[in-house]
């Protein structure tokens, strides 16, 4: 008689299935919101790297960067930021670490309330990078004592006293060189200088 109760009863989900549902739920979101945070820190350092060189002049396809998570560096977000050269610039290599530098304190600048100590720096050529040098040196390159430049001679100024010698003597022994005056000499008397009134 109450038999249609009991599959009611059956068909009717627990109370305590919707907390499931959520606690399963909850992990799945949270990729989206760390994802999402990993792509503005790439598009950071992508935008800093981009300002660095137009504010040095350089030409905006010369480098560009690849932006990686370090492995096992989840929790403190450091980045591996591998700089990849297109344009050969021996001039340029004299200067990368002057580069990873600004960089670094141009990300500290831009968003301070991360530390960006931890991020690491590399560099790469990329195959339309043509370099001038394919093949190494001799070995006795390395061994080679560099021949310093010659010196140029140091011009005299003639009218430099720093250049002369100085007097022997203290100066009081140099101040009793000095001619004295006659004791015994005046001084002409002049008349007091007066207007006349027109």
């Amino acid at each position: 008689m109450f038999g249609f109760l009991k599959n009611r009863a059956r068909t009717a989900p627990p109370q305590s299935h919707p907390v499931s549902q959520r606690s399963t739920l909850a992990p799945s979101q949270e990729p989206s919101s760390s994802i999402s945070s990993n792509d503005v820190r790439v598009e950071l350092v992508r935008a800093v790297l981009k300002d660095t060189m137009r504010a040095h002049g350089l030409p905006s396809d010369w480098l560009r960067c690849e932006v990686h998570t370090l492995p096992g560096a989840k929790t403190s977000g450091a980045l591996h930021i591998r700089i990849i050269m297109n344009k050969w610039s021996g001039t340029l290599l004299k200067y990368t670490m002057a580069m990873e530098h600004l960089i670094l304190t141009g990300l500290d600048r831009y968003d301070p309330a991360v530390d960006h100590s931890g991020y690491s720096v590399s560099w790469q050529f990329s195959k339309e990078c043509a370099c001038p040098f394919p093949t190494m040196p001799a070995p006795e390159t390395w061994s080679k004592k560099k021949t310093p430049a010659p010196k140029i001679a140091d011009t005299v100024d003639f009218f430099d006293r720093r250049q002369q010698a100085r007097q022997s003597g203290s100066v009081s022994d140099r101040g009793s060189k000095v001619p004295q005056l006659d004791p015994n000499y005046a001084s002409p008397s002049y008349a007091d200088t007066t207007l006349s009134q027109p």
